[in-house]
């Protein structure tokens, strides 16, 4: 059956200067290397080689020997354990050795005892991985600010007591591992660090956090358990998409706070609902006796609260395509997708490994010296072709692999949901976005039944998310909520599940008993589904359990923070002035073009997940005569949006939208609405 973490994928659709520091005199034979290296983009194999060789006789000393395979093909070095029993000058020295190989991707040095690192080490400026587990550290130089490729950076179970300013450099870091420090506080810069996904801090000593925390929107999972906070700052409702917020045992933290810069236990759970642990987060079974009337007359208590009639008739338009594909027809599309990906160059955009996209199934291509684009022909294609010929009922060919036999009642559904995606990721452009949309597809079809269905709704909801856009502001927003509302009703039961269940057999099941009461829809329906066999399911039974999770994290506020989010911000609009302005600066013709191809690929980003303009939505309220050309714009913008080009939209102007379209009630406003409106209207 398909692993646990398959599940944990559909959650991928809610996503380069080398400076010179001196090696130490005892350190010979790599100084002129670094020099060349500096002057230098690439180097040649021949080049690589002579380093190592160099490098390798001087390790040797010390009873180290390194792997020329990582080293020169894969970027790579371990040397996990390798260093523990060295002196601490003995250390320093291999390190500052092991700083000559320029082009590392990846470099491990955990469980080494080590208590200081040499300058040296953050010249690696090519890295984007850099584990440095349980170790002694005390403190990290301010240097690690050279390392701003690193997009995983884990220094867990060391002695450190601050983190240098400069880790606000490093601009691409996606996950930051923290855990198990001596830590009492995490510097301002932090929220230059504007694509991370992932922050443990969990096990330290941390007594606040900064505002700028609410800077990090991007942050899917947030662990600060174990420490000793007094409160939040508010700003963290500016993160729009954390699903996992780890706040149990801080036993300080205030029931309330007084500070409305601030925030309690009391405030977190009314903006986060379950998504935040105030207590150990082991499962405990719901009531099986819950019933609809209890889940919804506590909801309508609610001063602000969402209308359900007009949410749940919100729904996602059907899959449409010209023509279902045949099954050669299939097989014909996928080759083109493959063909087009990049599986052969690591330093260009989309590239996707082997390991990646088979999962659970790299190891089939294990200790087999194939590249990276071999892998993925010879194992991984065999797997994609046997599905497919089985989805069709065609005989198996050279060396496809038999798939999971599929439920016949699903097969009409299956094709024409899977013409849909091959077509349209065929058809995309952008590379990292192709990429994506290919790894996701694969990792669900490479599984059961129930998984090759949840891999196929992902992906749809993530291609239709790309292509509602209209002239429409309502038909946007209307189209934009019903594909939040599907993809979080995923989310809700992969929460509270967590790792206690086969948990993708629980989304599909409570799909289909829900799709009515919710107004959820899918790009294969009506799955007869059983549960699964690990865990337990921790909804007791129970549909209506799944409906409290559900509206405990689409909650009013959730539904402002995703209007919000998907809004053109300062930020956005910053960047595409700059884009304009980049002409008229002097930089050097390199430069120049790496500094526009930077802000096309953030706009190009930001208008893929920033629907909103402010233009469209200033015409709308415009429009709907909810603001005027006189002072009542000041509630809706932060600043009057006919004047000033770097107006947005406020939470309360994403709110008063949200209320006059009817998906939200708020029940001292509505009046005040209908009276603003006639008399406008008068």
């Amino acid at each position: 059956m398909m692993k646990i973490r398959c599940s944990f994928l559909l959650l991928a659709i809610l996503t380069q200067y080398t400076s010179l520091c001196l090696l130490p005199a005892e350190v010979k034979a790599v100084n002129d290397i670094i020099i060349h290296e500096k002057e230098k983009t690439e180097l040649t194999i021949e080049e690589k080689e002579k380093i190592f060789n160099d490098v390798q006789q001087e390790v040797s000393h010390y009873g180290i020997t390194l792997n020329h395979k990582h080293i020169i093909n894969d970027n790579s070095l371990s040397l996990q354990d390798k260093l523990s029993q060295k002196t601490a000058k003995e250390q320093q020295n291999i390190l500052a050795q092991i700083s000559a190989f320029t082009w590392l991707n990846k470099l491990w040095l955990d469980h080494n005892n080590l208590t200081s690192l040499p300058d040296t080490l953050f010249n690696l400026t090519k890295l984007t991985q850099l584990f440095l587990n349980d170790n002694k550290l005390k403190s990290i130089s301010d240097t690690i600010g050279n390392l701003i490729n690193l997009d995983k950076l884990y220094l867990n179970d060391n002695k450190l007591t601050s983190i240098p300013k400069t880790i606000g450099n490093l601009t691409n870091l996606k996950t930051l591992g923290l855990d198990s420090n001596k830590l009492s506080f995490i510097p301002e810069t932090i929220s230059n660090l504007i694509n991370l996904t992932r922050l443990s801090l969990h096990k330290n000593k941390i007594t606040f956090l900064p505002d700028t925390i609410g800077n990090l929107t991007k942050l899917l999972e947030l662990f600060i358990n174990r420490n000793e906070l007094i409160s939040i700052p508010a700003s963290i409702q500016n993160i729009p998409n954390l699903i996992i917020f780890n706040l149990f045992t801080n036993p300080h933290l205030l029931p309330n706070s007084d500070n409305p810069l601030q925030w309690g236990k009391t405030q977190l759970r009314t903006h986060f609902g379950n998504r935040v642990y105030l207590d150990n987060p082991s499962m405990k079974l719901m009531p099986n006796s819950t019933t609809k009337e209890e889940v919804y007359e506590a909801l309508d208590k609610n001063h602000l609260r969402i209308n359900r009639d007009i949410f749940i008739a919100n729904k996602l338009p059907d899959i449409q395509v010209e023509k279902v594909f045949e099954g050669e027809e299939m097989l014909q599309v996928l080759a083109q997708i493959v063909t087009s990906m990049n599986f052969s160059n690591d330093k260009e955009a989309g590239y996707l490994s082997y390991e990646m996209l088979a999962n659970d199934f790299a190891s089939d291509a294990k200790n087999q010296n194939l590249s990276n684009v071999k892998k993925v022909w010879q194992y991984l294609m065999p797997r994609l072709t046997g599905y497919i010929r089985a989805l069709y009922n065609l005989p198996l060919e050279g060396n496809d692999v038999e798939a999971w036999k599929m439920y016949p009642a699903q097969i009409p559904e299956t094709q024409k949901a899977l013409t849909f995606i091959m077509e349209r990721i065929k058809n995309t452009i952008d590379p990292d976005t192709k990429m994506l949309l290919f790894n996701l597809l694969v990792n669900g079809l490479l599984h059961c039944p129930t998984g090759q269905s949840e891999g196929i709704n992902a992906v749809a909801y993530a291609l239709l998310e790309s292509g509602y856009k209209t002239n429409n502001f309502k038909d946007n927003l209307k189209s934009f909520l019903a594909i939040k509302k599907n993809a979080s009703f995923t989310t809700a039961i992969l929460a509270k599940a967590a790792e206690n269940s086969q948990n993708v057999h629980l989304i599909s099941s409570y799909r289909d008993q829900l799709k009515e009461d919710l107004g959820l829809t899918s790009a294969i329906a009506s799955y007869q589904e059983r549960m699964g066999s690990i865990g337990e399911n921790p909804f007791a039974g129970n549909k209506w359990n799944v409906v409290q999770v559900f509206y405990d994290l689409v909650s009013p506020n959730r539904l402002i923070d995703w209007m919000m989010q998907a809004s053109e911000t300062k930020q956005d609009r910053e960047d595409a002035n700059s884009e304009l302005m980049i002409g008229s600066q002097k930089l050097l013709p390199e430069d120049r073009e790496k500094e526009v191809n930077r802000l096309r690929s953030k706009t190009r980003e930001n208008k893929q997940f920033r629907p909103f303009t402010t233009g469209a939505i200033a015409e709308y309220l415009y429009t709907q005569k909810l603001i005027s050309y006189d002072d009542n714009w000041k509630k809706y913008f932060t600043a009057n949006p006919v004047m000033d080009g770097f107006a947005i939209l406020t939470r309360d102007g994403a709110k008063a939208i949200l209320i006059h379209e009817g998906f939200l009630i708020k029940d001292s406003e509505n009046e005040q609405i209908i009276i603003d409106k006639n008399i406008i209207s008068d």
